[in-house]
């Protein structure tokens, strides 16, 4: 039913078709059905009907579909009576007053698509004005929506292509954005109309760019669109006679298929084509006409009092001269110097906006040059680590990779082949490998759970020597012969921290290990104190190992730095603990008072303070 009302807009058979439409939506109880009777009716007086009965239409849908919470119906009533005053009213004033209040609306309602339909509708109506500065904040605005947005009903429309491509048009061919939101349209277009839009708008991008061979690839393309091209560029033939023409340098030919060329897009179009194909006097000429349309639509918007034109230009002493001078002069004479005064005005509001656009195109480009460049370093510097861990990784996997597979093989071999002993000191050898290749995949493990904030930190009440005794019992079979491992706990023994024992376990068995890996003989110590930093408790790990090399102080902490490159390990412990701490509301650093080897502090605040 809804098809056979659908082809009966504004033909005599609408009304008894529509009604019996509604009857059947009511007595089915589809509400959908009832609000599509409200626009049908809607579209159908806007064929051709009064301004008074239109705006009761739309008043008639936006009741029901609020009644109905149905908003996309809602806006699309403001938009279908804009379209209304628009084609049939030539109403500018009524319109902008009406998607200015769309646009109340959809802040009061806060609707999306409200804002998205309001924004995309107010870009149209300046660019068909030729003021191209608030048609591109208007057209930026529903784009920024559109491409932001998990609405299902704005994300299904391609009506956005048609505002994309507008955009492109209101810059010059040598500026990047003409190019950009060209591409930005192919992506959003989804049939095969959206295709064919995007055809029209690039031929003439290339035919202003002198790319003229891509030009008359896409040309024939549009022109063999037939519904299409007749349909939505009814004036297409004229201005593709004209390229081709100033292409081809035939001037007369160009002269003659602009003559009937009002819209200022399309003049603006065959300027940059007159330019580009160099005949200087086309350009003047279609300059004037551009300006002429210009003051046209500015007089019919404006008042035509004289003084106010003169004040409005900052010369009060002009004024007073033109008051004095129309009580003496007939009306020709008048209209003659409204004429000249206002020309004046537009002349300066011209200039005014070249400059203001030229500045607002010049910081544009500026921008998106520097937001270029920075996500290029940005990329460099990912691929930079992507390509260092995985050289990293794949050295530190193998080498105990190696060891597991061929002291494995080993110990596969007959009864009778190694000695008891040899047995045992191959299974340490497999143990210890195992424990070292656990240890890397933990510690990328523990670094994506971090990054990606999957890392829990779970807070309890704890005495800081029990962390610390955990911390030992972990790693002293580890300890090598020649090496004293001490215990020092100088806090008192009742004290209780509330934190993540776990974690700070964690970073000093981290610390534990380092000290075991670049210390020879001598000692290390672990301990905490709380005279070191006020409020909170010093962890450390101190040792009289090879210490730190002056040129690595300040990186120790940053992914894949490593003493020693021919040292087991992945360069992520230490920067996995600074994470940690920073999580517990605390801190690690090097001490650099510490001499010979190295100490490393944790300190950990002694309330809560973790994220």
């Amino acid at each position: 039913m809804y098809e056979l009302v659908d082809e009966a807009v504004g033909k005599s058979a609408f009304d008894s078709l529509n009604t019996r439409f509604h009857q059947l939506a009511i007595e089915h109880g589809d509400k959908n059905a009832e609000l599509q009777y409200y626009l049908l009716q809607l579209r159908h007086l806007c064929r051709g009907s009064s301004k008074e009965q239109v705006l009761e239409a739309m008043e008639n849908l936006k009741d029901k579909a609020l009644k109905d919470g149905e908003l996309k119906y809602y806006f699309n009533a403001y938009t279908r009576a804009a379209m209304y005053m628009t084609d049939i009213e030539n109403d500018e004033k009524a319109v902008m007053s009406l998607i200015e209040k769309m646009l109340v609306d959809a802040q009061n309602y806060g609707s999306e698509y409200g804002f998205y339909e309001g924004n995309r509708y107010m870009a149209l109506i300046y660019w068909q004005k030729g003021d191209y500065i608030n048609s591109r904040k208007y057209a930026l605005e529903a784009y920024r929506i559109y491409s932001q947005t998990k609405d299902p009903v704005i994300q299904e429309e391609t009506v956005i292509i048609r505002s994309l491509l507008e955009l492109s048009e209101t810059y010059t061919a040598d500026n990047d954005s003409a190019r950009l939101f060209l591409d930005e349209a192919r992506k959003v277009a989804a049939v095969a109309v959206d295709t064919f839009r995007c055809n029209y708008h690039e031929s003439r991008y290339y035919a202003r760019t002198g790319d003229i061979r891509q030009y008359r690839e896409l040309r024939d393309k549009v022109k063999s669109s037939g519904r299409y091209y007749k349909r939505y560029y009814p004036q297409g033939d004229l201005l593709y006679r004209a390229t081709d023409a100033a292409i081809d340098g035939d001037w007369e030919a160009f002269g003659r298929n602009t003559d009937n060329i009002s819209s200022l897009t399309d003049l603006k179009y065959l300027c940059e084509l007159a330019a580009r194909y160099g005949n200087e006097e086309y350009v003047a000429k279609l300059e004037s006409r551009i300006i002429s349309i210009l003051f046209t639509t500015m007089a019919s918007s404006h008042s035509s009092d004289v003084s106010e034109l003169a004040a409005l230009m900052g010369n009060k002493e002009l004024s007073y001269s033109l008051n004095a001078a129309e009580k003496k002069l007939d009306r020709s004479n008048k209209l003659a110097i409204l004429a000249l005064s206002s020309f004046l005005v537009l002349l300066i509001i011209i200039m005014v906006l070249y400059i203001i656009e030229k500045r607002k195109e010049d910081a544009e480009k500026e921008n998106l040059i520097k937001k270029l460049k920075k996500s290029k370093d940005e990329a460099d510097e990912a691929n930079r680590l992507k390509t260092n861990f995985v050289q990293n990784m794949s050295h530190e996997i193998r080498t105990p990779l190696n060891s597991l597979v061929g002291f494995a093989q080993l110990l596969s071999l007959p009864d009778g082949t190694l000695t008891p002993e040899e047995k045992d000191e191959y299974a340490k050898v497999v143990s210890n490998s195992s424990d070292v290749l656990i240890g890397l995949i933990d510690d990328i493990l523990n670094l994506a759970d971090i990054e990606n904030g999957n890392y829990k930190i779970k807070i309890s009440s704890f005495n800081p020597a029990s962390a610390i005794g955990y911390a030992v019992k972990l790693v002293e079979e580890r300890v090598p012969a020649g090496i004293e491992l001490h215990t020092k706990i100088n806090v008192p023994g009742d004290l209780v921290v509330k934190s993540d024992s776990l974690r700070i376990q964690q970073i000093l068995t981290n610390f534990l290990t380092n000290a075991i890996k670049n210390t020879e003989k001598g000692f290390i110590n672990i301990g905490c104190t709380t005279e070191e930093n006020p409020g909170f408790v010093s962890f450390y790990v101190e040792d009289s190992g090879i210490g730190i090399p002056p040129e690595k102080v300040d990186t120790i902490f940053e992914r894949y730095v490593k003493l020693d490159t021919f040292k087991q390990g992945a360069g992520l412990g230490l920067s996995i603990c600074r994470a940690l701490a920073e999580k517990l509301g605390g801190r690690v650093y090097l001490d650099p008072n510490w001499s010979p080897g190295a100490r490393f502090v944790l300190d950990v605040p002694m309330d809560d303070k973790g994220k």
